[in-house]
């Protein structure tokens, strides 16, 4: 059309630009401090966890760094936390019942597993559904 312009097409293949910044050093450390503390009736270790990253430009030669500290504090995983994920996972579905949501078919949604069963119903040779899966079966229909 007139008075319009075509948007230029980019080449199908074309190599993403390469960074200036070259990593010289990247060191990541965890180091326990020897604190210990009882968090919410769980005995605690506090752990220090340092990450530095050296960097260069390569075109202008600039030098920089950046560092990352955090304090963590850290407890065994113990057989009364696997008590206590195990009562918090049948309060949640309990709820989740309750309030008439079914968790495997909200996880189902949200995290896509269905697609995982489709894809292992797929006969990679011929990249069709192959017949001996039920999914697959419902899929050609």
């Amino acid at each position: 059309m007139k008075g319009e312009e075509k948007e230029a097409e980019k080449p199908a293949a074309e190599k993403p630009a390469e960074s200036d910044l070259k990593i010289i050093r990247s060191e990541f450390k965890v180091e326990e401090t020897g604190e210990s503390q009882t968090i919410n009736s769980f005995q605690a270790t506090k752990y220090l966890i340092t990450w530095i990253v050296e960097w260069q430009n390569v075109r202008t030669s600039e030098k920089g760094t950046n560092s990352l500290e955090s304090a963590v504090w850290a407890t065994p995983y113990t057989d009364l936390i696997v008590k206590a994920q195990e009562e918090e996972q049948k309060f949640f579905r309990a709820h989740m019942k309750a309030i008439g949501l079914d968790q495997d078919k909200v996880q189902q949604d949200v995290l896509g597993t269905n697609w995982m069963s489709i894809l292992d119903g797929m006969n990679a040779a011929k990249g069709r559904p192959g017949t001996s899966s039920a999914i697959a079966r419902a899929l050609t229909r």
